[in-house]
């Protein structure tokens, strides 16, 4: 059985754009407001007395699914999110590739970019780490951020525009949506420019296994913990290689999420696999 996406938010143009802005705006307040206790804490800006652990940061990815909720029921007065499971083998297959795309065009691409006289010293052996990471990262924002980020807005985009370019306009408001994150040290260890090329590429790519799919979210929800994961494996998949002086991971892992996206991008000619809802099967 096919589990349909949620209707459109209206045939005109205006519409779609409008209740994307609101539910952008929805999720900015909703994860800044849940954040503002662990920004102003020792953990963050220091200015309050008390500390708050760092795993608080889920609480504010639950932001995209209510605001995303909220507009839904709003528009259309239900609770339809997005496709769960389009035609289960298209989900299952395009969910493979697009997996196995991105973790291994992470792993080995960065580990090809970081090291001397590859793939000397690699350790294949570290893809075994991906089932521990892939659960232990699921919730600290895949699982509730997808419903919002391509289940709401990438979906209703890219009905009205490119979607590369929506692509690219879901990852710009992601990376924004993060920005409070920055001021609490440990957070990330990459700059704010670098985090933002990083998230629009990983938008394009999330966007692109999105679509393969079927539009199924759990796919989405899927690629975005195995981009929180690879960052994990890659150490381990190093093993004894001879790793460059000077090498940046934060760089090397941009170069090739960015390479990859811009693939996808010209190998796809902007449609990253969208098929429009008069090309699929019903």
């Amino acid at each position: 059985m096919v589990q349909r996406a949620s209707p459109a938010l209206g045939t005109a143009s205006h519409s779609v754009w409008g209740a994307v802005a609101l539910y952008y705006a929805l999720a900015l307040l909703i994860s800044w407001i849940a954040w503002a206790p662990l920004v102003v804490s020792r953990a963050g800006l220091g200015w309050a007395p008390f500390v708050i652990p760092m795993p608080w940061v889920i609480v504010g990815t639950l932001g995209p699914l209510i605001a995303a909720a909220i507009v839904q029921w709003k528009t259309c007065r239900n609770l339809n999110l997005g496709l769960i499971g389009a035609s289960w083998p298209r989900t299952v297959l395009g969910g493979i590739a697009s997996v196995v795309v991105l973790a291994a065009v992470f792993v080995v691409g960065a580990a090809a970019i970081l090291t001397n006289d590859p793939p000397k010293g690699w350790d294949p052996s570290a893809a075994r780490l991906y089932g521990f990471h892939l659960l232990s990262t699921f919730a600290a924002g895949p699982l509730f951020e997808e419903w919002g980020w391509r289940g709401f807005a990438q979906a209703r985009l890219q009905q009205h525009i490119r979607p590369l370019w929506a692509a690219l306009l879901v990852g710009l408001g992601q990376a924004l949506w993060h920005l409070p994150l920055f001021l609490i040290p440990t957070w990330s260890s990459a700059s704010p420019p670098a985090y933002f090329a990083m998230v629009s590429a990983l938008a394009v790519i999330i966007a692109w296994g999105f679509n393969l799919s079927g539009m199924s979210i759990i796919v989405a929800i899927i690629l975005h913990a195995t981009f929180n994961a690879s960052s994990r494996v890659l150490g381990g998949f190093l093993g004894t290689a001879d790793v460059r002086e000077g090498a940046d991971g934060v760089v090397a892992i941009l170069v090739a999420l960015g390479g990859l996206a811009i693939i996808l991008a010209l190998a796809t000619k902007g449609q990253l696999a969208y098929r429009p809802a008069a090309d699929r099967r019903e």
